[in-house]
């Protein structure tokens, strides 16, 4: 990973100042996370004026989304794809018991049933995970399918083109297709496999394009992005 200098700083929790000499010493191991500086950051405390507050505020209050292990709520943090199928599930009404619905069973059995289910298809998925069952349920529903090498990559970070295509496979469940235009001015850069998920979020009014009318394909997504995206399909 290349960082600058000042992004070392950052980390390290220090916030650097024109004309102050700065000595290197010994990591103390009070490195912070790439999520807490930079441009994932955001003050927790002043969380009600971030724009996506309450978007986020209605998918939490709902259980589409969670908080952090942390206990916080990272609107600017950027979302894995493990994550996106989380919320996604929960959004659908998955419960953890996944595939093992109903009466609760032993820790043995849901982990047999989640070995006969669509995660254990992925050869990077860790079936003891606490989003597995939510894994389970995208690759059984059809709205993952992993890569060519037989893996998820659930700690991947999502792009724009991926959760499109995620969202229409989820969508076509009910038989929904509605398609729409693709005018955005970077049209040409989304993946060929992706054109006609995104194309049916359009038609849903669920993505629209930046200022300067461009999708951003390959763009990731943050969790306020997310929970505004959820707030839409719930209409």
């Amino acid at each position: 990973e290349f960082v600058t200098v000042q992004d070392l700083l950052l980390r390290r929790g220090v916030t650097p100042e024109a004309a102050t000499v700065y000595y290197s010493a010994k990591n103390n191991g009070i490195n912070l996370p790439a999520d807490a500086v930079g441009e994932q950051a955001f003050d927790e405390s002043r969380i009600e004026t971030h724009w996506g507050y309450a978007a986020m505020k209605t998918c939490l209050d709902y259980g589409w989304m969670m908080l952090t292990d942390t206990g916080e709520w990272k609107p600017n943090a950027f979302v894995t794809r493990a994550e996106f199928a989380a919320d996604l599930a929960r959004f659908a009404g998955i419960h953890t018991l996944y595939p093992l619905e109903g009466a609760a069973r032993t820790a043995c059995e849901a982990l047999q049933a989640l070995a006969e289910a669509g995660a254990a298809r992925f050869s990077d998925v860790d079936l003891t995970a606490e989003d597995a069952p939510y894994l389970a349920w995208a690759a059984d529903s059809g709205i993952v399918a992993g890569y060519d090498d037989g893996t998820f990559r659930p700690e991947k970070t999502l792009t724009r083109e991926q959760m499109a295509v995620m969202l229409a496979r989820y969508y076509a469940r009910s038989g929904v297709t509605t398609q729409g235009s693709l005018d955005f001015a970077d049209a040409a850069k989304i993946s060929g496999w992706a054109v006609d998920g995104v194309s049916v979020c359009v038609g849903l009014g669920l993505v629209q394009g930046d200022p300067r009318g461009r999708f951003l394909p390959q763009s990731r997504l943050t969790r306020a992005q997310i929970a505004s995206i959820l707030v839409r399909m719930a209409g």
